[in-house]
């Protein structure tokens, strides 16, 4: 499941609930993406909605990334490697 599943909570919670999107498993890493995916739970209904992060040119890929931009390239490429095998 870890590689086209997604976490059912938001970042702050401390579990391992994750779903398969079928939509959203298929859009492109990119280490520095223009959209990110967000949780969302209202009245026992969990959903996950895109969002794009800076605005997207028609035609232009939609991309999320697998990491967080702020972290050092280091702590980024052993989380990519452990997580989701990159090299």
């Amino acid at each position: 499941m870890n590689r086209n599943s997604m976490a059912c909570t938001d970042a702050s919670e401390h579990n391992s609930e994750a779903g398969l999107f079928l939509t959203l498993s298929r859009i492109n890493h990119h280490c520095l993406g223009n959209s990110d995916h967000q949780f969302l739970a209202h009245r026992g209904v969990k959903i996950k909605i895109l969002v794009a992060s800076c605005d997207i040119q028609k035609g232009e890929e939609v991309k999320i990334a697998y990491t967080v931009a702020y972290k050092p390239r280091e702590e980024r490429s052993a989380h990519l490697l452990r997580i989701y095998k990159f090299q």
